[in-house]
């Protein structure tokens, strides 16, 4: 099979498809992510050719032969036009042939490509949505929908146009083409050509007819512009014969080049798509090794290669760490005679829940030298031995709350947070791994600890699901064995060193660390006191309120019914609309993007208002009402902690 690809055509489908997207450095990428995902999806075709074929800069054929020749089209957005060296980029990583020929459009060269391999006796599939290359349709050649995943040949045309695959340039010679600025014959669309044509097969067979044609205002038309057809003809038929050599061994798909695109996915910050990369790679190796097994057991050129346990990366070199669990009293004196040596150390508090101030402390996991970790369990499964978790904060609380000794994490803020809550002040914060991510990079969409380990440390760490497990089957992280824990939580805390450690002078690189440290550090305490602090509600204000509402919303409700002669469902644009726009006849506003029906937004509503119609009106004043109890009034008395009767919020630093 051979997929050519209208690579411009296929670009606008996915710049208009794709929600707009940035790197990490702020430049666009939607139309890069579409385009990758659409190759991507027809690579797994396992088609022999893929071959995208691109408009080159500058006039064609067509031009010369009549100047207003796509003259209306309007420039290619300036956010697209910046991704078209971007999609170079990624086929060259994917080592998918990008074709361009001097003086002719892709159509052309498609024709041209489409032809020479049907004549090879490949089948040909071309991705494209331009109609101008159903005339290319015949048993070997057929249109592709990407977006769609749906093949167009004879049959399909026949049953849109009512037309053969010869007929093609026919209809369109009649039609022209409005978007590239074809003329045609006035008045004649589709549905009349191909009635035409059905009758009469050819253009030269319409003319012929003419005379016994009765008279109408098509047979002036017709009279009157044929001399167009020519012309018309000429624009919309393809050229298959483009001066284009064919490279039949080069152009054959191959597998991409995996380290340049990794690295391509990492610079836009394609997460999503790097991890499928590294699955792929990471299959294809494991299969790879089970064949030299079978055949060869003696190669070992792959031996630096390594596939991580959880399948999703390749590393050059096996990630090392020993982590150290502290279940003793004696161990846990080893370590603080140890830790009281450091200047500079990471630390981690794991907890029941996300909320600092109503979690309970499961471990601590601290680390002071890369590829070492220890963690100190205080509760875990009831027959494994535990700290005692006054005695390891009472030990802990003299080095944290000296600002001389530096410590560093990841999201340390949750630390802060939740040693505050316990009467700890902890000083000396010089790194958040989180925050050092965020400040070099950000546009990336996750600065998670298992994101930044595979993006700066080539390593992907287990998840805790690998231990817990997931869903309505998880397990509560105090009931899993603690030397399981101690393995997981001592590397968490081995990378966030490592990170801070690799980051802090990624910072200084980019003269980003005095920002780092004047601003961002600091504002982490500033931010976590506000936490703590809260918000003071009044509670019983806004449940006077909430009552209050009610009646008035109960009110507003019965004129609404009063007024629209029934009662239905206020919340329900369906039954909203056909209230106001079926049964009292008000004049329709726009319509929703999604269905095409009337739209009953709020400025809908306003203009309907603003006309007098009393009805939109109440509506707009009952959404109001409701928007109020159901937002405020009601949910946040709902979100007051019970023993501060304060809300705490979070605030953020990387959004």
């Amino acid at each position: 099979m051979v997929y050519l690809i209208d690579s411009h055509s296929l670009l606008y489908q996915v710049f208009h498809a794709v929600p707009m997207m940035t790197g990490p450095a702020g430049q666009p990428t939607n139309a890069i992510f579409g385009f990758a995902n659409d190759m991507n999806r027809l690579r797994k075709r396992k088609p022999e050719y893929l071959i995208c074929v691109f408009d080159p800069p500058g006039p064609t054929f067509r031009d010369t032969l009549y100047d207003d020749y796509k003259a209306h089209r309007s420039p290619m957005p300036d956010d697209l036009y910046g991704q078209l060296q971007g999609i170079r980029k990624l086929l060259e990583a994917m080592r998918i042939p990008a074709v361009e020929v001097k003086g002719f459009e892709a159509d052309d060269v498609m024709a041209t490509l489409a032809v020479a391999f049907a004549e090879q006796g490949h089948e040909v599939a071309i991705c494209t949505s331009d109609k101008d290359c159903r005339q290319l349709i015949n048993d070997k050649i057929h249109l592709y929908n990407a977006r769609k995943d749906m093949m167009f040949g004879a049959r399909e045309l026949k049953d849109d146009w009512g037309i053969t695959p010869e007929q093609v340039v026919e209809l369109l010679t009649l039609t022209g083409d409005s978007v590239d600025n074809v003329p045609g014959i006035p008045g004649i669309g589709v549905k009349t050509a191909s009635k035409l044509l059905q009758e009469y097969h050819t253009v030269d067979g319409i003319l012929a007819a003419l005379p016994a044609m009765k008279q109408s205002k098509m047979k002036e038309n017709l009279i009157e512009h044929q001399k167009v057809l020519e012309l018309s003809r000429k624009l919309v038929k393809l050229d298959c014969h483009v001066d284009v050599t064919i490279a039949w061994e080069d152009w054959k798909l191959k597998e991409p080049d995996a380290k340049t695109l990794l690295n391509y996915y990492t610079e836009l910050g394609f997460n999503r798509l790097a991890t499928e990369l590294r699955t792929e790679v990471a299959k294809k190796m494991e299969k790879s090794k089970k064949q030299r097994m079978l055949f060869d057991m003696g190669d070992d050129d792959d031996a630096e290669v390594v596939i991580d346990k959880t399948g999703l990366f390749l590393e050059k070199e096996q990630w090392q760490g020993m982590y150290e669990l502290v279940d003793t009293p004696q161990k846990l004196t080893d370590m603080m005679t140890a830790l009281r040596q450091q200047s500079r150390f990471a630390i981690d508090f794991i907890t029941q829940e996300e909320n600092p101030r109503q979690s309970e402390l499961v471990g601590i996991a601290i680390s002071w030298e890369e590829k070492t970790g220890h963690y100190l369990p205080v509760r875990g499964p009831e027959k494994q031995k535990k700290l005692d978790e006054p005695d390891v904060l009472k030990k802990l609380k003299p080095l944290l709350e000296d600002a001389s000794i530096s410590k560093v994490g990841h999201n340390i803020k949750f630390e802060m947070a939740w040693l505050h809550h316990h009467g700890i002040r902890m000083q000396g914060v010089v790194g958040d791994a989180m925050l050092a991510s965020y400040l070099l990079q950000a546009g990336e969409r996750s600065h998670s600890l298992a994101d930044l380990a595979r993006r700066h440390l080539n390593h992907s760490p287990m998840p805790l699901s690998k231990l817990a497990g997931e869903g309505k089957f998880a397990r509560r992280v105090e009931t899993i064995n603690t030397a399981e824990l101690a393995q997981h939580f001592g590397e968490e805390i081995d990378i966030s060193l490592r990170l801070c450690n690799l980051l802090d002078k990624e910072l200084v690189e980019k003269k980003l660390e005095p920002i780092y440290r004047d601003l961002e550090l600091p504002l982490i305490g500033v931010l976590m006191e506000m936490e703590e602090t809260g918000i003071c509600l009044d509670v019983q204000l806004l449940k006077d309120l909430s009552r209050e509402y009610t009646v008035l919303s109960k009110k507003l409700e019965e004129d609404i019914f009063r007024l629209a002669g029934r009662s239905f469902n206020i919340d329900s644009p369906m039954q909203l609309r056909e209230i106001l726009f079926v049964e009292l006849k008000l004049p329709k506003g726009k319509k929703t993007a999604q269905t095409g029906e009337a739209s009953t937004n709020q400025e809908v509503l306003e203009d309907l208002a603003a006309e007098g119609h009393e009805l939109p009106k109440l509506i707009i004043a009952y959404r109001q009402l409701t928007k109020l109890q159901g937002t405020y009034l009601d949910a946040l008395p709902a979100q007051v902690d019970l023993r501060t009767h304060r809300i705490h919020c979070q605030f953020n630093q990387t959004v």
